[in-house]
């Protein structure tokens, strides 16, 4: 192990800079994509993991862009910019902004214009936009100071971690052992059954009208999916509907629990499924509401029960 003492004895020439970056990897951090617009009105938007929260009162976070960065101009000048924290179900778009590769990065990209025009990215689990307050050249990167304008936040989904030059959640380490052959895939099926029956019952006990009016929002948006054709989204919808669920079950282990296992076996039985719409599907989804509201909890683990074993033949 190598000590404080032997560290200070190094001169700037000595100092190894991949070594230093490999360290620094041993800290997992977030996932986000900056956002804002250039004088143009273009959106604009980077991936980040150097974001990080300065104050509370008054409300202000900071990240920082290397001075290298093509895009450093832009964020330079701009009023403001958005933080949007990713979910684990977001690598894909963690690594398509950070590709430059893509010219167009928010082509496909679901999103709204926020406070000071920047984007504001659709399912993110949290959103911070900000007005710059500060600027500082430390080393090669710029330190962006923002001051907190509007958020918003969710806990439908665990978030997006990266560490040691790789993603790192929960849902990808269940993915290593299914990949190694260390969880037979029935297991994952019975554990899925046995979870849902489990916040259903609870949400049954637990679950606000609120709650029920969020999945009700959901059930809208999967038949808007279903008309436009938008087989992506739909998939999405489809796997909100029991996060919503868990989280009408008012326990924070099943919420994180159920979005790891939801995504584990979707991502492990994904070269079997087709991708089709299923109104079947959507009919017992609506059974399930039915008996949550009803305060039924035999009814609605039937009804859970019902649609499972359609998916198990489906798949």
């Amino acid at each position: 192990m190598t000590s404080v003492a032997q560290l200070s004895t190094r001169s700037a020439a000595d100092f190894d800079t991949k070594a230093f970056r490999k360290a620094l990897g041993c800290f997992p951090t977030g996932v986000a994509i900056v956002t804002t617009t250039d004088k143009d009105n273009k959106p604009v938007g980077i991936t980040c993991n150097s974001f990080s929260s300065v104050s509370l009162e008054p409300p202000l976070v900071l990240w920082s862009l290397r001075t290298a960065s093509k895009s450093l101009p832009i964020y330079q000048q701009a009023r403001g910019f958005a933080i949007n924290v990713l979910s684990g179900y977001q690598s894909e778009m963690s690594n398509r902004f950070a590709s430059s590769e893509i010219k167009d990065k928010f082509e496909g990209v679901n999103y709204s214009i926020g406070v000071f025009d920047s984007p504001v990215i659709d399912a993110c689990i949290a959103t911070f936009e900000c007005r710059t307050v500060a600027q500082y050249t430390e080393g090669d990167h710029i330190i962006f100071i923002g001051h907190v304008e509007q958020f918003r936040h969710s806990q439908l989904n665990a978030p997006l971690v990266f560490c040691q030059g790789a993603y790192a959640t929960l849902t990808e380490s269940l993915q290593e052992l299914v990949d190694m052959g260390n969880i037979p895939p029935q297991h994952l099926l019975q554990a899925r059954s046995a979870l849902h029956d489990v916040i259903v019952r609870l949400a049954c006990k637990y679950g606000t009208e609120n709650e029920f009016l969020a999945l009700e929002e959901n059930l809208l948006m999967l038949q808007e999916c279903a008309a436009t054709n938008d087989i992506a989204r739909h998939s999405v919808m489809a796997l909100n509907f029991f996060t919503l669920i868990a989280k009408a079950a008012h326990n924070e282990v099943l919420q994180i629990l159920t979005g790891s296992l939801t995504q584990i076996i979707s991502q492990a039985l994904s070269s079997k499924s087709t991708k089709r719409f299923q109104p079947e599907l959507q009919k017992i989804r609506r059974q399930i509401l039915v008996s949550l509201r009803a305060r039924d909890p035999d009814a609605a683990s039937t009804a859970v029960m019902s649609y499972l074993n359609h998916l198990q033949t489906a798949d």
